[in-house]
């Protein structure tokens, strides 16, 4: 009660009984809880449900704890899949919504993995364009945690945790302990990472200070941990994947390049081979045959779509200059796109881009409508979607 009252008087904030309930430990006896309930004048509670949206008791059962998060995404999934949004828009919505949703609770939990990976199945049907991995996130998270009380000592954070876990050490040296809280035990599934990128600065006459290895300025950020422990899990996996360290720098160029997001989602279709061409659509037994529906001559993968095909070539004849010099290219359209990003310009780079994906658009025309879009007009489309872009971005930047 003292330090109830000392609260009260310090913070100014006064405590409502009213509203108040009081939870014992499982080995306070009966006669104990009356006496303090009688006195306090609350009630007791039998648990406590959630504080801050995080769980306030945590027991053996960590999965079923945390699923009202991944409840919360599931309905912002299905929610934004009634709206009948495309899968670029989607997108950015999973990016900017639903992977935020759990993130509070990251950076003072460990989630169980097999949790993570329930949330990203979840995720990937919706694209898998480039979403966090949630268990590498939330260890970087974590990470973050352990440079806060490596480089804060003297915040109260440090001081609670050092009183508690590691009087006599540092955070460095500290071990689990004896009944160590979950919160504990997640930190220190954090401190593995920053082990690795974590360096000691010695100056003559000063104390060492931490650095670390991931960033230029030497200061820890969780987006150079989560693309250390990202590099380290394409290291140990075999395959091929956008996360894969010999293609990573060609996601980061395709990101990054001006052009609408449903372009770059399209460039990302098309190198995974995920486009309904009619040789994807044969394959799975949809279509009776896999030519070209267009020429009728060869059959319809998306290299051929997005450049064998005379309608394609037609189309890229009209770009006059360095396009010309390609025409004899042939192979798959995976090498063809790593090709075009690592030897031209981002300019031509990005009318390449907008050129192919008005072919895609003149394609699915003629298949679905039974519509002839002339290679003159599809050219003027590019140049109208580029056009109409950078006015936008202008706008918004003024």
């Amino acid at each position: 009660m003292e330090i109830l009252n000392l609260y009260e008087g310090s913070s100014g904030q006064k405590i409502n009984r009213e509203k108040t309930a009081i939870y014992f430990s499982s080995n306070t006896s009966q006669v104990t809880r009356h006496l303090i309930l009688e006195f306090w004048g609350s009630q007791g509670a039998s648990n406590f449900d959630k504080y801050l949206d995080l769980p306030a008791m945590i027991g053996r059962s960590k999965k079923s704890i945390f699923n009202g998060l991944k409840e919360r995404i599931v309905h912002r999934l299905q929610g934004w899949k009634e709206r009948f949004l495309s899968k670029a828009g989607r997108e950015v919505l999973i990016k900017a919504v639903a992977q935020a949703i759990p993130t509070y609770a990251m950076n003072c939990f460990r989630l169980p993995k097999a949790w993570c990976e329930e949330v990203n199945s979840l995720i990937a049907p919706e694209g898998g364009l480039g979403f966090r991995n949630l268990h590498s996130f939330n260890t970087a998270l974590l990470a973050k945690q352990c440079w806060r009380l490596i480089h804060n000592p003297q915040s109260l954070f440090y001081r609670v945790f050092k009183a508690r876990y590691f009087p006599a050490c540092s955070f460095t040296e500290a071990q689990l302990g004896s009944n160590p809280s979950f919160l504990w035990r997640s930190i220190l599934s954090g401190r593995e990472v920053l082990n690795k990128g974590l360096r000691w600065h010695n100056e003559e006459g000063q104390l060492s200070r931490p650095l670390w290895s991931e960033t230029k300025s030497g200061i820890f950020s969780v987006k150079s941990a989560y693309e250390l422990l990202e590099r380290e899990c394409s290291r140990s996996t075999t395959g091929e994947c956008s996360y894969s360290v010999h293609l990573r720098w060609l996601w980061r160029k395709t990101w990054k390049l001006a052009i609408p997001w449903k372009i770059k989602h399209f460039l990302w279709r098309a190198y995974h081979e995920t486009l309904p061409t009619n040789h994807q659509l044969h394959r799975r037994k949809i279509r009776s045959s896999s030519l070209c529906s267009i020429c009728d001559q060869k059959e319809e993968t998306t290299f051929h779509a997005l450049w064998q095909c005379p309608l394609a070539r037609n189309t890229w004849a009209l770009i006059h200059g360095w396009m010309q010099k390609l025409s004899n290219l042939d192979g798959e359209f995976s090498s063809f796109m790593q090709w075009i990003l690592k030897e031209f310009p981002k300019e031509e780079v990005k009318d390449w881009a907008a050129t192919a994906w008005s072919i895609w658009n003149a394609r699915n025309r003629f298949v679905h409508e039974d519509c002839q879009v002339p290679p003159q007009t599809i050219r003027a489309n590019a140049l109208a979607i580029r056009s109409e872009f950078n006015q936008a971005r202008l706008s918004f930047q003024h």
